[in-house]
């Protein structure tokens, strides 16, 4: 990933409004499938927005520590060298719900 993009996500200031939060969750969103327990990580956040209030507590921001932390991991990030052989694992046991 580059250098500058991991940059801009860490120092990502904290949301002082709704539509701050919602812009921080839209950016999030895009890797929910490479997070895992991405709707519980984002609940706090998604909390602090219900009824129309923007309420900014001490959960809300470790669960926004944490998710900026999982959106930069380079497990999430890594774009695969397809000119070298490599090996895809998959673990399908928890979609039997779908």
């Amino acid at each position: 990933m580059d250098p500058e993009k991991v940059k801009a996500i860490l120092e990502w200031h904290v949301p002082k409004s709704t539509f701050k939060v919602q812009r921080f969750h839209g950016l999030a969103s895009f890797y929910w499938k490479f997070i895992n327990n991405f709707s519980g990580i984002c609940a706090p956040l998604t909390a602090c927005i219900m009824k129309g209030e923007f309420k900014w507590s001490v959960v809300a921001q470790r669960g926004f520590e944490l998710l900026k932390q999982k959106v930069i991991e380079r497990l999430v990030l890594a774009l695969s060298e397809f000119d070298k052989v490599f090996q895809v694992d998959c673990d399908a046991s928890h979609w039997d719900n779908y």
